[in-house]
């Protein structure tokens, strides 16, 4: 039996063992296995899947985007926190309007897997931080969707920019 395979038994167990699991937990223990990949140190890029077009475009126009990613025991899902996203070259970016100092960006960045819900959809995604010329390009789309809002200018900052994370489907 792989190492991975063994780790996912042990967290079953443990998860069934317990008089207070979810279904968001038993569901996390189902898909452990290809979650913890999404932990690994190699780049993300190599290994994710793509979003689906259709699903892209409903997320992208949501008001509903909530995020939460996973808690220190990497199974249980933390608390939603709902943000904004634009996607931009297709593929789906959010920022912590309170910058790297967001403890759900925080959680993302160590986790690096969690949930979404948006669009009514819920998906297990992974969490890739970025940094560079992509961060214009977000910068404009934010512009284009929320220029109405008066916390754009605060969503455009170096303290939001500086937590942008691009996010993933995981499966």
């Amino acid at each position: 039996m792989r190492t991975s395979s063994v780790t996912c038994l042990m967290v079953a167990t443990i998860v069934l063992a317990s008089a207070q699991a979810t279904s968001a937990d038993l569901e996390a223990v189902h898909l452990t296995g290809s979650l913890a990949q999404t932990r690994s140190l190699e780049p993300l890029t190599q290994k994710l899947p793509t979003w689906r077009a259709t699903d892209l475009e409903f997320i992208a126009q949501a008001d509903d985007f909530y995020v939460a990613p996973y808690r220190d025991n990497h199974v249980t899902l933390g608390t939603p926190n709902w943000t904004w996203s634009v996607a931009v070259d297709g593929e789906l970016y959010v920022r912590a309007y309170n910058g790297i100092r967001a403890t759900w960006y925080q959680a993302a960045v160590r986790e690096r897997a969690g949930q979404i819900t948006a669009a009514g959809m819920k998906k297990l995604v992974a969490f890739e931080p970025v940094q560079g010329e992509i961060n214009e390009r977000i910068d404009a789309a934010y512009r284009a969707r929320y220029g109405n809002s008066r916390y754009l200018d605060a969503m455009l900052s170096a303290r939001a920019s500086a937590a942008t994370l691009r996010i993933r489907p995981a499966e």
